[in-house]
């Protein structure tokens, strides 16, 4: 019976260092795409807003 508490005992030391392991990863990663992201979006509205504001002569 031992070796299962080991295995068990393993098992959620595993899951816990996995949670940490993506917890810290997705705190890295989540707000440099959301820069990115954001610049993204400021450029495409100054692209518009160029746009709108050099309307071609008719």
């Amino acid at each position: 019976m031992e070796p299962a508490g080991y295995a068990f005992t393993l098992l959620l030391w595993g899951a816990a260092i996995a949670v940490f392991t993506v917890s810290v990863i997705v705190a890295v990663v989540v707000p440099r795409w959301r820069r990115r992201i954001i610049a993204g979006l400021e450029q495409d509205e100054q692209d518009q807003e160029g746009r709108a504001l050099h309307v071609p002569d008719q």
